[in-house]
């Protein structure tokens, strides 16, 4: 049975609540060289908090931050593991070690190194990390089962199925998750196909089986978003500030939002540019500024009057020099969410699904709301608002027949 222990979820060290003594976040991680667990400490912040509740407080968000990481899969020897695989390379004489097999001796980790190298450049930071963490479950699969020191060509379309297999009975994750693991090593075997290292990809008649689960978060319906629009303004304008980019101009909430700068936006022309280093597709882009959330973001928000160098969302609740934490935001949101007690399905991203079902239905022509989504066609955005807003036919709604 695969069930080694990998990790053991982030705690805090409070110092027995003396706030003199330095608090930290520690978590432990099996060391994939030795096979032990070492322990690691997170400071962050905790140092310059001066309260018990803000310590408490960024102690909470830096728990959650760790614990979604380790649970994807993340873990602090990603950096070194790099350079791990350099040296396999480095160590050279591969058949003294691995032996004269195939068409190749090479150790399969040295691949899969070359493959992340190469998908660090082209795909956006959050997919890397997916293709990341994706990968080396795949690798410590390989591993565990006794294929870790075969060559590249001896992984065949058995082996993978085997890999799915434990994928969908021992994980049991859910279709979604599934297809996105043969989405990745589809394409780590093209990439194996172009540099001659295989002749054909094994990633082929995989089961469509696993768990149907939609983690897709859902538009705001009216009357839960009067409620925590209410409590939102009240208590956090910074987060109802992103939460209105998102509405308005359909502006991803992750790093798109949080590492948008001042000079992005065009207060005279309107518009917003999220720079290709930021956007989801690697593409730079622009989009619309509804004059309604313009004239906010000049008056009430006095965005216009700060150096256009600043992020937009500072760390002390206002534009400045260092951004918002990876996950703030969406824990401020989360937070206020549940104590009005609130459908969990409703998420931080939910805000982009809110504006564009909400303009739809205020009859802005699909066409002009395709390029404020960003998308590359009709049928993207069609699927978009099938899938967020439903099927609609006014024809259905004023004329059918009463029974």
């Amino acid at each position: 049975m695969y069930r080694e222990k990998f990790a053991i979820l982030p705690k805090l060290y409070d110092g027995g609540g003396d706030l003199k003594k330095r608090w930290f976040i520690y978590y432990s991680v099996k060391n994939p060289s030795t096979f032990k667990m070492e322990r690691f400490k997170v400071y962050g912040d905790l140092a310059n908090k001066l309260t018990f509740n803000s310590r408490y407080a960024l102690a909470k968000e830096i728990i959650q931050e760790y614990t979604q990481k380790l649970k994807g899969g993340w873990t602090p020897y990603d950096e070194k593991r790099e350079f791990l695989y350099r040296d396999e390379i480095l160590y050279a004489n591969t058949a003294k070690i691995f032996g004269n097999q195939k068409k190749t001796t090479d150790p399969i980790r040295v691949f899969l190194s070359k493959f992340l190298e190469l998908e660090k450049i082209r795909v956006a930071p959050k997919t890397f990390e997916s293709y990341q963490s994706k990968t080396r479950l795949f690798c410590e699969w390989l591993e565990h089962e006794g294929y870790g020191k075969a060559g590249i060509t001896d992984i065949n379309t058995e082996i993978i199925q085997d890999f799915f297999h434990f994928l969908i009975t021992k994980r049991k994750l859910c279709r979604r998750t599934v297809e996105k693991y043969q989405q990745n090593l589809t394409a780590l075997f093209e990439y194996l196909i172009r540099i001659k290292k295989v002749n054909e990809n094994p990633v082929k008649d995989i089961p469509r089986v696993g768990l149907v689960v939609d983690y897709a978060p859902k538009p705001i319906l009216s009357h839960d978003l009067l409620k925590l629009k209410e409590v939102i303004i009240k208590q956090d304008l910074q987060l109802w500030l992103a939460c209105q980019f998102q509405y308005y101009c359909f502006i991803r909430p992750g790093t798109e939002l949080r590492l948008m700068r001042i000079r992005s936006i065009n207060f005279d022309a309107g518009i917003v540019t999220i720079p290709n280093a930021l956007a989801k597709n690697r593409r730079t882009e622009t989009v619309v500024i509804p004059k309604i959330f313009l004239r906010l973001l000049k008056e009430e928000y006095h965005l216009d009057q700060y150096p256009h160098d600043y992020y937009v969302f500072g760390r002390e609740g206002e534009p400045g020099t260092q951004p918002q934490g990876k996950n703030t935001m969406r824990v401020r949101f989360n937070t206020i969410r549940d104590k009005l007690g609130l459908s969990k399905e409703y998420k931080f991203y939910s805000w982009k699904h809110t504006g564009a079902t909400a303009a739809v239905d205020a009859g802005i022509p699909e066409r002009h709301l395709m390029d404020q989504l960003r998308h590359k066609s009709f049928e993207a955005t069609d699927h978009y608002f099938r899938r967020h807003r439903g099927y609609q036919s006014p024809a259905i709604k004023e004329k059918f027949p009463e029974l």
